[in-house]
C-alpha cells in the first residue's frame, strides 16, 4: 500500500535544472510534485517524481495569462484534506508571482518575499545605491540616468570594468570592457538592444580582483536561517557566464555581509548572493549582486547537505525549518 503524501507542491521552470534539483528533493520526501512551464516537454516534467505537469503561456509575453494559468492550476489541484500545500516558484516567474501573491495565499502557501523587496536588489542600480547607502563593500559603481550623463562621465570611469543592464539573468546582458571605446560602444549597443529608457540605463562597474563566489541563503522573516557558499571554479560562458563548476568553501565574511543585505529587508525564503574575492584576508569580498530566487548552482548545495528545496517547503508550510 502506497504511504499517504507529506504534501503537495507546484513548482514552475521546469525546463531548469535547478528545477528537477527542487522536484527531486520533494520527490524523495513523498511530496506530491506537479510541474509546470510554457514548453511541454521539460525535463521536470519526464522525471519519475513529476505526478502531473501543466502549460502556461510565457510569462515575458502574456504576464497576465502566465498567472491566470498558475492560479487555475493551483485550484484544480488544491488537496481536500489539510495537508501542506505549496507553491514554489523557481526563477524569475518567482516575481510576477510575488507581484500577485494576493491571488493564490488564501489557497496555497508561499515563501517569498514582496515584490517591493525584490526589486530594491534584483535591480543592479538600486541595489548599488543600497549598498552605497549601507556601507556595504561593492566595486565601484556608476549609474547614469542618461546618455548625456554616461557621456559626461565617460572619462572619469575606469576599466576594465562590467556593463550590465539593471535587470537580467542567466549572464545575459553583461559584457567587460577593457578600453573606454569598448565601454562606449557596449553600453550604446545595450541601450539599442535591449530597447532601455532614461532612468533604466546600464549601470557600470569596475573590475574587481578575485574569484567569483555565490553565498546561498534561506531567510525567515529578516532571520538568516540557513546559508552555505560555493566558489565557481569554471563559468560558461568564460567571462560573463554562471558556474559551471564549483566547489563548497567556508566564507564567513561573505555569509555576514548576506545577512545585512537581506535582513533589513525583511526577506522571506530564498536567495543566492554574488560576490568577488581576491581570497586576501585583509581586503573584504565585494557584493556582485543579488538574485532574489533559487539559482543555477543548487545542486551543490543540496549535495552539500543544504537541502533548500525541502527547507524551502518546510517554511512556507509551517513558518519554520529543521
Amino acid at each position: 500500500m502506497n504511504e499517504q503524501p507529506v504534501g503537495r507542491a507546484i513548482v514552475t521552470f521546469s525546463r531548469g535544472w535547478q528545477t528537477l534539483v527542487a522536484i527531486r528533493s520533494l520527490g524523495q520526501r513523498g511530496v506530491e510534485v506537479i510541474t509546470g512551464d510554457h514548453y511541454s516537454m521539460t525535463p521536470g516534467s519526464l522525471s519519475k517524481y513529476s505526478t502531473d505537469k501543466f502549460r502556461y503561456p510565457d510569462p515575458d509575453i502574456d504576464p497576465e495569462g502566465f498567472i491566470d494559468a498558475v492560479e487555475e492550476t493551483v485550484l484544480k489541484h488544491k488537496p481536500e484534506d489539510d495537508r501542506p500545500y505549496v507553491l514554489m516558484p523557481i526563477h524569475k516567474e518567482s516575481y510576477l508571482i510575488a507581484k500577485h501573491r494576493e491571488r493564490f495565499e488564501q489557497h496555497i502557501s508561499l515563501a517569498l518575499p514582496d515584490i517591493g523587496q525584490i526589486m530594491q536588489v534584483h535591480n543592479k542600480g538600486t541595489l548599488a545605491s543600497y549598498a552605497q547607502e549601507a556601507g556595504l563593500p561593492m566595486p565601484r559603481t556608476w549609474i547614469p540616468e542618461t546618455v548625456e550623463a554616461f557621456g559626461e562621465q565617460l572619462d572619469e570611469i575606469s576599466v576594465p570594468a562590467f556593463v550590465k543592464i539593471r535587470e537580467s539573468s542567466s549572464g545575459v546582458g553583461i559584457d567587460k570592457v577593457d578600453t573606454r571605446e569598448e565601454l562606449e560602444k557596449t553600453f550604446l549597443e545595450f541601450v539599442g538592444q535591449f530597447g532601455l529608457l532614461p532612468g533604466d540605463l546600464p549601470i557600470i562597474q569596475s573590475l574587481v580582483p578575485g574569484d567569483d563566489y555565490c553565498v546561498t541563503t534561506l531567510f525567515n522573516r529578516g532571520q538568516l536561517e540557513a546559508c552555505m557558499t560555493y566558489r565557481n571554479l569554471r563559468t560558461y560562458p568564460a567571462k560573463t557566464g554562471p558556474g559551471a563548476l564549483r566547489e563548497t568553501v567556508d566564507a564567513p565574511a561573505m555569509e555576514k555581509i548576506a545577512g545585512e543585505v537581506l535582513g533589513p529587508l525583511d526577506w522571506h525564503g530564498v536567495a543566492e548572493l554574488d560576490f568577488r574575492w581576491d581570497g586576501n584576508a585583509e581586503s573584504p569580498p565585494h557584493l556582485i549582486e543579488v538574485n532574489p530566487r533559487f539559482w543555477g548552482g543548487l545542486i551543490q548545495a543540496v549535495e552539500s547537505g543544504w537541502d533548500y528545496p525541502w527547507l524551502t517547503f518546510q517554511l512556507a508550510s509551517s513558518g519554520k525549518i529543521d
